[in-house]
Protein backbone atom coordinates (compact mmCIF):
# COMPACT_ATOMS: atom_id res chain seq x y z
CA UNK A 1 0.00 0.00 0.00
CA UNK A 2 1.25 3.48 -0.86
CA UNK A 3 1.34 6.16 1.81
CA UNK A 4 -0.72 9.31 1.35
CA UNK A 5 2.34 11.59 0.99
CA UNK A 6 3.85 9.23 -1.58
CA UNK A 7 0.58 9.09 -3.51
CA UNK A 8 0.28 12.90 -3.37
CA UNK A 9 3.83 13.37 -4.67
CA UNK A 10 3.23 10.92 -7.53
CA UNK A 11 -0.07 12.63 -8.40
CA UNK A 12 1.66 16.02 -8.36
CA UNK A 13 4.42 14.68 -10.65
CA UNK A 14 1.92 13.30 -13.17
CA UNK A 15 -0.01 16.57 -13.18
CA UNK A 16 3.20 18.53 -13.83
CA UNK A 17 4.16 16.03 -16.53
CA UNK A 18 0.83 16.39 -18.34
CA UNK A 19 0.93 20.17 -17.92
CA UNK A 20 4.41 20.31 -19.45
CA UNK A 21 3.34 18.20 -22.43
CA UNK A 22 0.40 20.56 -22.94
CA UNK A 23 2.73 23.59 -22.78
CA UNK A 24 5.12 21.97 -25.23
CA UNK A 25 2.19 21.44 -27.58
CA UNK A 26 1.44 25.17 -27.46
CA UNK A 27 4.88 25.95 -28.88
CA UNK A 28 4.15 24.34 -32.24
CA UNK A 29 7.29 22.19 -32.16
CA UNK A 30 6.93 18.58 -33.22
CA UNK A 31 6.74 15.91 -30.51
CA UNK A 32 9.92 14.20 -31.72
CA UNK A 33 11.88 17.25 -30.54
CA UNK A 34 10.59 16.74 -27.00
CA UNK A 35 11.49 13.05 -27.19
CA UNK A 36 14.95 13.74 -28.65
CA UNK A 37 15.87 16.35 -26.02
CA UNK A 38 14.12 14.78 -23.06
CA UNK A 39 17.23 13.23 -21.50
CA UNK A 40 19.24 16.48 -21.61
CA UNK A 41 18.73 17.32 -17.90
CA UNK A 42 20.58 14.11 -17.04
CA UNK A 43 23.77 15.81 -18.18
CA UNK A 44 23.70 17.12 -14.60
CA UNK A 45 25.02 13.71 -13.52
CA UNK A 46 28.40 14.58 -15.01
CA UNK A 47 29.54 15.91 -11.63
CA UNK A 48 29.50 12.35 -10.30
CA UNK A 49 32.58 11.63 -12.42
CA UNK A 50 34.48 13.80 -9.93
CA UNK A 51 32.81 13.06 -6.60
CA UNK A 52 29.39 12.61 -5.03
CA UNK A 53 29.31 16.09 -3.49
CA UNK A 54 29.79 17.82 -6.85
CA UNK A 55 27.57 15.23 -8.51
CA UNK A 56 24.67 15.88 -6.16
CA UNK A 57 25.06 19.63 -6.70
CA UNK A 58 25.07 19.44 -10.51
CA UNK A 59 22.31 16.82 -10.56
CA UNK A 60 20.11 18.84 -8.21
CA UNK A 61 20.62 22.04 -10.19
CA UNK A 62 19.56 20.29 -13.38
CA UNK A 63 16.60 18.60 -11.67
CA UNK A 64 15.12 21.58 -9.86
CA UNK A 65 11.73 22.88 -10.93
CA UNK A 66 12.97 26.40 -10.14
CA UNK A 67 15.09 26.84 -13.26
CA UNK A 68 12.60 25.19 -15.59
CA UNK A 69 9.79 27.44 -14.36
CA UNK A 70 12.05 30.46 -14.84
CA UNK A 71 12.37 29.41 -18.49
CA UNK A 72 8.57 29.22 -18.77
CA UNK A 73 8.09 32.62 -17.15
CA UNK A 74 10.69 34.26 -19.38
CA UNK A 75 9.45 32.44 -22.48
CA UNK A 76 5.86 33.54 -21.94
CA UNK A 77 6.95 37.07 -20.95
CA UNK A 78 8.82 37.64 -24.18
CA UNK A 79 6.64 35.32 -26.29
CA UNK A 80 9.50 33.01 -27.26
CA UNK A 81 8.36 29.49 -28.13
CA UNK A 82 11.89 28.03 -27.99
CA UNK A 83 12.38 29.13 -24.38
CA UNK A 84 8.91 27.84 -23.49
CA UNK A 85 9.72 24.51 -25.17
CA UNK A 86 12.98 24.19 -23.21
CA UNK A 87 11.14 24.83 -19.96
CA UNK A 88 8.41 22.34 -20.87
CA UNK A 89 10.87 19.58 -21.82
CA UNK A 90 12.78 20.22 -18.61
CA UNK A 91 9.63 20.02 -16.47
CA UNK A 92 8.47 16.85 -18.23
CA UNK A 93 11.82 15.20 -17.47
CA UNK A 94 11.86 16.22 -13.81
CA UNK A 95 8.23 15.22 -13.36
CA UNK A 96 8.64 11.74 -14.78
CA UNK A 97 11.79 11.25 -12.72
CA UNK A 98 9.90 12.26 -9.58
CA UNK A 99 6.97 9.99 -10.47
CA UNK A 100 9.42 7.08 -10.75
CA UNK A 101 10.96 7.98 -7.37
CA UNK A 102 14.18 9.62 -8.56
CA UNK A 103 14.43 12.61 -6.30
CA UNK A 104 17.02 15.23 -5.54
CA UNK A 105 20.28 13.73 -4.35
CA UNK A 106 22.04 13.96 -1.02
CA UNK A 107 25.83 14.34 -1.27
CA UNK A 108 26.64 11.07 0.49
CA UNK A 109 25.32 8.67 -2.18
CA UNK A 110 23.62 8.84 -5.58
CA UNK A 111 20.94 6.44 -4.36
CA UNK A 112 20.05 8.60 -1.33
CA UNK A 113 17.29 10.96 -2.52
CA UNK A 114 14.75 13.23 -0.92
CA UNK A 115 12.00 10.80 -1.97
CA UNK A 116 13.48 7.40 -1.13
CA UNK A 117 16.51 5.15 -1.33
CA UNK A 118 16.73 3.89 -4.92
Amino acid sequence: MTSMPSFTLKLEAIIFFLFSIYLFGLTGYQLWILIATWITPDLGMIGYFFNSKLGSLTYNLSHSYSFSFIFLIVGFSITNSLIIAIGAVWISHISLDRFLGYGLKYPDNFKHTHLQEI
